[in-house]
């Protein structure tokens, strides 16, 4: 590259701004300009940069990795290889363009961003608590690795610089100091990460070493702080430097108390399992940002007040989990890997001209043993192992990424990079790379449970007895084990000792915890979590009437290092065996529902690092009740016995089963011949084999077979042999070293190593009986492993207010102030907006413009300090990350299907609006150009201007129907699919329109090139990208299988395209846009991507792209003459698009009113606009007026059309029906309409028994139609779709709906009807959906899903509060009946009435009012089931007998009592009673015997019901409901809440009296007139025996 290209490249301003040429973020693309030029645009050259850093790091990455190295050490070789050292020195003009000085300072303000949110989330995931459980060794440790070493090192480090390297004493007092503290201090962040690569976080070691680091680093953070006040009263004063310490501890105690409290306020308005909501996290960022800024102004570093605020959010709550799982991939993922790749290419090795001064020689010899000794003697002292000690020791002295975060800190402050810089690079480059492979060669932590003694239940000791472990990820997991350990026959001569452990996945913390509970050890967290498993073993304690003793831990830790636990409680209890629970699980019917290949990969670790023996547990019995065994069945139980040391701990787990009262134990021994097998293991064999051989009176209930098999095939038809007798529990060794012939040639087909060859055959048969099936390996020897398959920057020396210095300076501070400010107004204005039914888009734009020339930047002092002119380029290109995130995740949740085909009449209202509008609105700007008299840049700016009115966006009418909450409702689903198709049409035409714009030359193929790059970028996204996509990640795959790597990948992969679509000429929204619709849309890949977006990326950045348009706006500068032009084009086009959408929609027979709403949503501006006004402004293709006078249009026309979108439509009329819809009113010999809800496989069973028993018959048959609802997560477009025409590209779920219905209809071939929905919605506005299909189905009773869940032992499992308000709603705005099911089916094995010969118990709670009435109609239908015994409990009030009410209710009685009593199996009975304490003493002892109870929800006035609603958890249950829900009530019933439909709020019983007929049919005597959606009448009509009657 030539001369002067470089000297075009030079900066263009200074940093006080008197000079400046502009230089805009994005550029004009590769075909239109200089090569070189492409590279002055800050954007383009930060994602060139980007994408270059972390490629050239993942290739060292991937040739270092395999030696162990930590990761950091490749970014900094990267940076190393990046910065002066390689690329400066051998390819100057490369690294003069690639890293030019302007670029670098945004670089390196990203750089420290990033290192901000790290520290805070750093805090997040400590546990303080972790300080208060540390004994006297961690503190003990922790002080004195921290204390001695940094006190002895900094004095004579000191007095080495001045008297032996002459450093002047000013310096030595600051930078030696400086230097070797930060070498000497002990981070908590490094070592846990260090022991996270290690893998040895949960080890004992790896605990000692983790709080004795969080100790140490604790005692660092006081001493910091104390030096930096040092540095304060040095360089002003005394009296400065107690200023800044009481502000800092003001600081302090105002996170402590305030900000703390509010974060408690946050979790108490967080409802449980519900989400934190986005506008909480975007408190806590901008609370981040305040508090840095505050911090960095009164002599507090920048990242410590963020750290702070860190450690105040409650460790375990699910804002922790939160903030992590949102902020944490974008932080950690690729914003601190830059910190490291920065440092590496801010050192420069060629400037190391002499060895370094002795301090530092001194600092990292005798400073580096000196730690090491001081971390090694105490732990010596307490008995740790002289190699643990010494590996403790190495990790306490390990350096990483926070001792190159505080040199980079320091090193900005100066205005050179110093020889010391680059020497502290070196040295933390050479302690992280040498720490772990040191502490690989010193600590090797199987050794720790490797068996140097037998610990198998072969060789326990009889008078010792036997000590199991059975651990549980759910609480099916340990009722399983308890049964299986109930078996194992504890007796006085040999007890049994249980160790139960509860494994869950640490989210939100750093610091894995493992509590005894016998000890009392509690978490900082809720311990609701593990209440249920506890209680399972402590049940099974105090059941056993045998000498058992009991005890559960709990161990929370990553999933990638859990076995560890289970390894080490095993280990330290002297276990004999470990249960470990499959990780597959099966449906009552032998269905597969769910396979977990993280739980696989755990019991993989756990069996090839265990210190005992370990068993896999594959429970099928999936009928059981509970988890003690009733000791009057009879249980038979097989040993499959090949020959081996596994088959013999098999047997001898199976011996100690014999001995239970109710078990025949069967062991079928497999040979290949007859004669005795020779050798040692043979001997051993026949040995384990001799008394069960012989008959005895002990072996009464055991019988041994003895089958010749001769190969592999003999062997699996034996085994399914096997499969068809009648056991109940199968137990077989793993085979781990077995190679025998009878399994010859089966181990090539098997597909789970884990469980042998014999256990896989028996897992993978298909079978239907429960059949459990227990895999046996035999405590493993210690030598035996298993193995299953630049240089020129220029430094703004930022100083604190108490060194009278002015901290808005830097950049990083500048950054932080600048977004904090803008976030915060712009909150402050969408509260006030809100109630006046405002987007935030509207707060968004007006808070930039308040900070802009319009308001506050009149002053010219205010926009110096707040916004100057040289943060611009950072502000820019910070906004422009946002901004093309947004987009990326717009394109994601985009189905490319729907965005081609929307449908006939979406299509023709999308065109229309697009077409018409620009051709009308650009010929009137030809038209004004003509006939009116304007200036040179308005009249180049009308057409742009024009054009830009006429957009129909996507993102834009999307995101309003969000907020509207309106995009489930027939208007919203248009306007979706339109501006879908319009945004699809305007889009392509304007990357048509950019490509021809790069022609370099008027000849008609100039433009070739670049239309057919944007060709080959769009192809290869979808035809090579999307389809490897779609195969690597398939829906079937669970949220947990994207993890933190591919997400940053993809993050990676926006950057790129971003560049490549600058590079190609098109805007760098383009690329990020194309590369999201190339991702598939919905779980996983793309839910994971929108969660990971939706709050950093989304709900932080974005705003600030609109506040930085807000900044540029200035309202004063526009002259009269473009308000009158521009503001006619406005107007007119926004006219004309209301008449281009209105006509297409009348003549597709939409109501006018809806019409007009449509155009008015389609009509709306936004972020798309926006963008298209900056990058012509940025082209200088648009002048300032313009701009701004666009801007004010998107701000005025979404300001005007969302209160009036609000005010013309409510969606809730689509809910109203206009006749009443009910079973109580419907004809008994009509069809009956059922609309079921589903949301999970749980709801199937009970749902279908329901429907059974709703008795479909010739005489009355019943139409049913179930929707299956799934939360729309990783897509904008909401779903409502037949499930049976869209079959396979359904979610798994609605097709096993579907099978059932199928079957359903099957078996009441000619009675009934079915149909299947898949609604796809959010939780907010699905019901919807739901009130849509009950219209149209004109269903009589809609039946909903509780939001609670039971486990087996009769407690809740789990509770949804979204599910919880979206029942509210349907009970609210339902057009028909409802009905909420409390299921409790997995008490009684789920119980179907179709195949079970019991009789089915149903009762009705019969109170008064019309709710009750519902339940009760509904029930006499069911009563006609022959299968059905149907009770009618009457609840009478004392003394209340001759009231109008009981009369009315005795007649309505008396008629459904006529109507059936022929049948024999419905019986009334009346219950009078006093008051509320009565009704509840009734219902918890008589209530026992049901299957399911139908009542109504409401109760008006009953004194039965007096004081007992202040106590009612669920109102949407009523009173009797709620009661009836409570886990405490005893009964396994499910149960019924009925709600009877109601018109204009008034229930039409109420309104009516009923009188009997000559032929006994109720008729109503109806009021004079009937109000029914607020049109008056006097005529009524009403069906009775299929007849009309008109009144």
């Amino acid at each position: 590259m030539g001369d002067s290209s470089l000297n075009d490249l030079k900066p263009e301003y200074r940093v006080d701004g008197s000079c400046w040429k502009f230089v805009p973020v994005i550029s004009e693309g590769f075909f239109n300009q200089r090569p070189g030029d492409i590279f002055r645009h800050h954007l383009i050259l930060l994602q060139l940069q980007l994408a270059v850093i972390f490629t050239l790091a993942a290739i060292i990455h991937f040739f270092l990795g395999r030696f162990y190295l930590p990761r950091l050490i490749s970014e900094v070789l990267a940076g190393v290889i990046l910065g002066p050292t390689v690329l400066g020195r051998f390819f100057p003009d490369i690294s003069a363009v690639l890293f030019s000085e302007q670029s670098v300072k945004v670089l390196a303000t990203l750089t420290r961003f990033g290192y901000l949110f790290f520290m805070f989330l750093i805090g997040v995931k400590m546990d303080v608590n972790l300080i208060k459980k540390s004994g006297k060794r961690e503190w003990t440790i922790g002080t004195m690795v921290m204390l001695f070493p940094l006190l002895v090192t900094v004095m004579v480090g000191r007095h080495i610089s001045i008297v032996v390297d002459k450093v002047d004493a000013q310096s030595a007092q600051y930078e030696v100091s400086f230097f070797t503290g930060v070498l000497m201090l002990t981070s908590f962040p490094v070592v846990a990460i260090l022991l996270m690569q290690l893998k040895i976080i949960n080890s004992e070691l790896g605990h000692l070493t983790l709080s004795s680091a969080l100790i140490s680093d604790m005692v660092s953070l006081v001493m910091v702080n104390i030096g930096n006040y040092r540095v304060i009263m040095l360089l002003a004063s005394f009296r400065v430097a107690l200023k800044s310490l009481f502000l800092v501890a003001v600081l302090i105690v105002f996170i402590l108390t305030v900000l703390q409290q509010m974060l408690y306020w946050i979790i108490r308005k967080t409802p449980e399992g519900k989400p934190v909501k986005d506008a909480y996290i975007f408190f806590v960022v901008i609370a981040l940002l305040v508090v840095a800024i505050v911090g960095e102004n009164v002599g507090l570093q920048y990242m410590y007040g963020p750290f702070i605020l860190g450690l105040t959010v409650p460790t375990g709550h699910p804002l922790a989990s939160t903030l992590i799982e949102k902020l944490d991939t974008i932080v950690s993922g690729w914003m601190l890997p830059l910190m490291s790749t920065y440092c590496g290419y801010r050192s420069n090795l060629w400037n190391l001209n002499r060895l370094p001064p002795y301090w530092i020689m001194f600092a990292v010899t005798f400073g580096f043993f000196l730690k090491v000794a001081c971390g090694f003697i105490p732990a010596f002292c307490f008995k740790v192992p002289c190699k643990d000690a010494t590996a403790l020791a190495l990790m306490l002295a390990a350096k990483g990424i926070v001792e190159l975060g505080t040199f980079a800190t320091n090193a900005d402050k100066q205005s050179t990079v110093t020889q010391e810089f680059t020497w502290a690079v070196i040295i933390v480059f050479i302690f992280a790379a040498l720490v772990p492979i040191l502490t690989r060669k010193l600590y090797d932590p199987s050794k720790t449970y490797a068996g140097y003694q037998k610990r198998t239940v072969l060789d326990s000791s009889i008078n010792e007895g036997v000590r199991m472990l059975a651990c549980a990820h759910r609480q099916d997991d340990a009722l399983s084990a308890i049964k299986l350990l109930q078996l194992s026959n504890p007796s006085t001569g040999s007890p049994l000792s249980v160790y139960g452990l509860y494994l869950e996945e640490l989210v939100g913390g750093a610091s894995p915890l493992l509590l005894n509970h016998q000890l009392g050890q509690r978490s900082s967290s809720d311990g609701g979590r593990w209440q249920p498993i506890i209680d399972v073993f402590n049940n099974f304690k105090s059941h056993s009437s045998k000498p058992t003793q009991v005890h559960v831990y709990t161990a929370i830790s990553p999933s990638s290092l859990m076995h560890e636990d289970v390894c080490w409680v095993a280990f330290d209890n002297l276990v004999a065996l470990i249960i470990l629970p499959f990780h597959r699980k099966w449906n009552r019917k032998g269905k597969l529902i769910s396979d977990s290949k993280d739980l696989r990969d755990f019991n993989t670790k756990v069996m090839n690092k265990a210190p005992c023996s370990v068993a896999i547990l594959i429970d099928r019995d999936r009928g059981r009740n509970s988890s003690i065994i009733d000791e009057s069945s009879t249980y038979n139980i097989c040993v499959v016995f090949l020959g081996g040391k596994d088959d013999r701990e098999a047997l001898s787990i199976a011996k100690r089963m014999k001995g239970w009262p109710s078990v025949f134990l069967t062991i079928i021994r497999l040979q290949e011949t007859e004669d005795m097998i020779t050798g040692w293991e043979g001997m051993m064999d026949d040995e384990c084999l001799r008394d069960i051989k012989h008959p005895s009176n002990e072996n009464g209930k055991v019988l041994y077979k003895q089958e010749i098999v001769r190969h592999g095939a003999d062997t699996s038809a034996l085994i399914g042999s096997i499969l068809d007798e009648n056991f109940d529990l199968i137990c077989v060794g793993r085979h781990t070293q077995c190679d025998s012939p009878l399994i010859e040639g089966l181990s090539a087909w098997t597909d789970l190593p884990e469980l042998g060859t014999i256990g896989d055959l028996l897992v993978s048969a298909e079978i239907s009986k429960p059949i459990s099936i227990l895999v046996v390996q035999q405590q493993i020897g210690k030598n035996v492993t298993i193995v299953c398959i630049n240089n020129s920057f220029k430094k703004i020396p930022a100083k604190s207010i108490w060194l009278s210095g002015n901290p808005l300076v830097s950049p990083t501070t500048l950054l932080m102030f600048q977004l904090s400010s803008i976030s915060t107004v712009s909150l402050l204005i969408n509260v006030c907006f809100k109630p006046l039914g405002q987007s935030s888009l509207v707060s968004q734009i007006f808070g930039g413009m308040i900070f802009g020339p319009s308001i506050l930047g009149q002053s010219q002092d205010v926009a110096d300090t707040v916004f100057p002119i040289h943060s611009r380029a950072i502000m820019d290109v910070f906004s422009g990350f946002g901004i093309m995130f947004f987009f990326f995740e717009v394109g994601v949740k985009i189905d490319p299907y729907l965005m081609v085909c929307p449908g006939r009449m979406a299509a023709v209202i999308g065109a229309s609006a697009l077409i018409i509008t620009t051709g009308l609105s650009i010929g009137l700007a030809l038209f004004l150009k003509k006939s009116v008299t304007m200036s040179t840049s308005l009249q180049n700016s009308l057409i742009l201007v024009a054009s830009s009115q006429s957009l129909t966006a996507f993102p834009v009418i999307s995101t309003l129907l969000d907020e509207l909450k309106i995009i489930n409702t027939d208007v919203g689903r248009i306007a979706l699919s339109s501006s879908m198709f319009s945004f699809l049409i305007g889009f392509s035409t304007t990357s048509i329109l950019f490509s021809i714009k790069q022609a370099n030359s008027h000849h008609i193929y100039s433009f070739l090139p670049p239309f057919l790059s944007v060709v080959a970028f769009v192809a290869t996204n979808f035809l090579i990208l999307r389809p490897k996509l779609k195969k690597m990640f398939t829906q079937a795959m669970g949220p947990k299988s994207i993890d933190e790597k591919t997400i940053a990948s993809m993050f990676i992969l926006v950057m790129v395209s971003a560049f490549i679509s600058e590079v190609i000429g098109q805007h760098y929204i383009f690329g990020p846009l194309v590369l999201g619709l190339a991702v598939p849309d919905g779980p996983p890949l793309g839910a994971a991507i929108s969660s990971k977006l939706a709050s950093l990326g989304i709900a932080f950045f974005y705003p600030a792209y609109c506040a930085v348009t807000g900044l540029q706006t200035n309202v004063f500068d526009v002259d009269l003459e473009t308000y009158y032009i521009i503001g006619i084009i406005i107007i007119f086009t926004f006219v004309v698009k209301l008449i281009a959408v209105i006509l297409p929609a009348l003549c597709f027979n939409l109501p006018i009113k809806d019409a007009v709403v449509l155009a008015l949503i389609l009509n709306a501006r936004g972020i798309v606009e926006l963008t298209i006004v900056n990058l012509w402004k940025d082209g200088k293709q648009i002048g300032n007026q313009s701009f701004t006078l666009v801007t004010v249009s998107v701000l005025v026309v979404t300001a005007i059309i969302t209160p009036l979108v609000r005010m013309l439509y409510d969606p809730k009329k689509q809910c109203v029906s206009e006749k009443r819809s009910t079973i109580h009113h419907s004809n008994s010999n009509l069809e009956l309409r059922i609309l079921v809800c589903i949301h999970n496989p749980e709801n199937i069973p009970t749902i279908m028994n329901i429907l059974e028993v709703t008795h479909a018959s010739e005489m009355n048959p019943v139409a049913v139609t179930a929707m299956v609802l799934i939360e729309l997560v990783g897509r904008s477009t909401p779903v409502l779709v037949r499930t049976d025409k869209h079959r396979g590209k359904t979610p798994l779920l609605a097709d096993q709906v579907l099978n059932s219905l199928i079957q359903y209809e099957a078996r009441n071939e000619g009675c009934t009807t079915v149909q299947s929905y898949t609604s796809m919605s959010q939780f907010q506005t699905m019901h919807d959906d739901i009130c849509r299909i009950a219209i149209d189905k004109r269903a009589n009773i809609l039946i909903l899903p509780f939001h609670k869940k039971w486990a087996i032992s009769g407690k809740i499992e789990s509770t949804s509060s979204p599910i919880q308000n979206l029942n509210i709603n349907v009970l609210n705005k339902a057009p028909c009946s409802v009905g909420i099911l409390i299921d409790r089916g997995i008490l009684t094995g789920f119980m179907s009435v179709r195949t079970s010969q019991l009789k089915f118990h149903v009762a009705v709670l019969f109170l008064s009012g019309s709710d009750d009435l519902e339940a009760l109609a509904y029930s006499f239908r069911m009563g006609k089931h022959e299968r059905v015994h149907l009770t009618i409990i009457r609840l009478l009030v004392s003394g209340d007998e001759n009231s109008k009410d009981i009369k009315f209710d005795n007649n309505v009685i008396h008629e459904y009592r006529q109507a059936n009593k022929e049948n024999d199996r419905i019986t009334y009975e009346e219950r009078v009673l006093t008051d509320g304490l009565c009704l509840s003493s009734y219902m918890s002892s008589n209530l026992e015997h049901y299957n399911l109870i139908l009542v109504g929800k409401t109760h008006q006035d009953s004194p039965l019901l007096h004081g007992l609603g202040q106590w009612n958890e669920c109102p949407e249950l009523g009173v009797m409901g709620d009661m009836l829900a409570s886990p405490y009530l005893k009964t396994k019933a499910s149960v019924l809440v009925i709600q009877q439909h109601k018109l204009q709020g008034k229930l039409l019983s109420k309104n009516m009296r009923f009188l009997r007929s000559k032929s006994s049919s109720i008729y109503p005597e109806l009021p004079t007139k009937i109000i029914c959606q607020g049109v008056k009448t006097d005529s009524f009509y009403i069906s009775v025996d299929g007849s009309r009657h008109s009144y």
